[in-house]
């Protein structure tokens, strides 16, 4: 089994995971290649695994963890790993890395890191590494059944169809409320007295 790029989730329901996937997919489709493909694994009763693109990059890998354990709009509590080698030039680069969201991070905004020689680390969103009293000890995962995945891909064309579908769909509502509104005003007009209108007007 692979060890780049894996993530392995416990708790949670299978149709949460997936839709904070899709929705992290879709939130960085501009910024990742057309076609990265990200299987999705169900591994028993509340447990899945996600298998992405070896090409995905070590920051995006980290937001996609952070994302996943932090979703927009879903509520559950898991508990996340995420497994990956060190490819950018930094004090990581060719280390195999366990990638975690700490039980004592407040921020939110970042992700913790093990070694294979059990270092541990804090990387921000701004791409700051500082060492950290976390005591994570480093393991591979064990194995496990990645039997039959859900496949869900980057697809730049179809984010973009979508975008356009719901910026048209948001003009066409922003219309009709302002025509409601014109129109409730024109109404409201017609029972004013003559000598109000002129204050009618300014409202």
């Amino acid at each position: 089994m692979t060890n780049d790029n894996l993530i392995i989730i416990s708790g949670g329901a299978y149709n949460d995971v997936k839709k904070a996937l899709r929705q992290w997919i879709d939130l960085y489709t501009k910024s990742l290649q057309d076609g990265l493909t990200f299987k999705l694994f169900k591994n028993g009763n509340g447990n899945h695994i996600i298998l992405a693109d070896e090409r995905l990059d070590n920051e995006r890998f980290y937001y996609l963890v952070n994302y996943l354990y932090y979703p927009q709009g879903i509520r559950y509590k898991i508990d996340i790993e995420g497994f990956t080698i060190g490819k950018e030039n930094n004090v990581l680069k060719d280390q195999k890395l366990i990638v975690y969201i700490s039980s004592t991070d407040k921020e939110g905004d970042n992700v913790f890191v093990a070694t294979a020689d059990n270092n541990n680390y804090k990387i921000d969103f701004e791409g700051k590494i500082s060492e950290t009293k976390e005591k994570k000890i480093f393991r591979l995962p064990s194995n496990q059944n990645l039997d039959n995945p859900e496949i869900l891909r980057v697809n730049k064309k179809e984010v973009s169809s979508q975008i356009k579908e719901k910026s048209k769909d948001n003009i066409e509502k922003r219309f009709r409320i302002i025509s409601f509104i014109t129109i409730v005003l024109f109404m409201t007009s017609l029972f004013v007295p003559f000598y109000s209108t002129q204050t009618f007007i300014k409202i």
